[in-house]
């Protein structure tokens, strides 16, 4: 991504991508020096501005801000049955775990492995990150990895995420139980 900023520094969607890596990846530094980028080149779309408010916010949330976002999400999935992944990860950064828990339950991820749907542009990857550890260390991670498709394949490779051994639980156990694979 930084190459991509590196040859458009002035593209809106460009800089905000950056600007959303930069925020996932914790890298305040990079993040800081894009923030200043959008403001001193007067940078504005409506996703770069999107971007800009969401990450702001969620840098340095508020308990009222968590609850904002959470109200956001439980309208999503009563809406449309879906919890998209940046809405996973944001509430489960915000230390929102038994909410977040409580949406994987109601939504439905059909859509991610539908391969006549639109692709999932999701940040699949990022569940697994260190910064998303309290929600891997609770064995209920293992039934959103189970909805999206994931303990199947683990299962019927034996090629296991890196998490399986340094989690609390039997993530393996845990991933057979719930796709019926005793």
């Amino acid at each position: 991504m930084r190459t991509g900023h590196d040859n458009w520094p002035s593209n809106p969607s460009i800089i905000g991508i950056a600007l959303y890596v930069a925020f996932l990846a914790q890298d305040w530094d990079w993040y800081d020096d894009l923030m200043g980028e959008v403001g001193r080149l007067d940078l504005t779309s409506p996703d770069l501005d999107e971007t800009v408010a969401e990450t702001a916010a969620d840098r340095n949330f508020t308990p009222e801000h968590a609850a904002q976002v959470l109200a956001e999400a439980q309208a999503g999935v009563a809406r449309d049955g879906i919890l998209a992944m940046p809405m996973t990860l944001r509430l489960s950064w915000m230390g929102l775990l038994d909410e977040v828990f409580d949406l994987v339950d109601k939504a439905s991820y059909d859509f991610m492995l539908d391969p006549d749907g639109p692709p999932p542009g999701d940040i699949r990857g990022l569940i697994f990150a260190e910064r998303n550890r309290a929600m891997i260390d609770d064995p209920r991670f293992v039934i959103l990895c189970a909805k999206m498709g994931l303990t199947r394949y683990w299962i019927d490779t034996d090629q296991w995420p890196d998490c399986a051994e340094a989690v609390p639980y039997d993530f393996r156990a845990e991933a057979r139980r719930l796709t019926g694979a005793g």
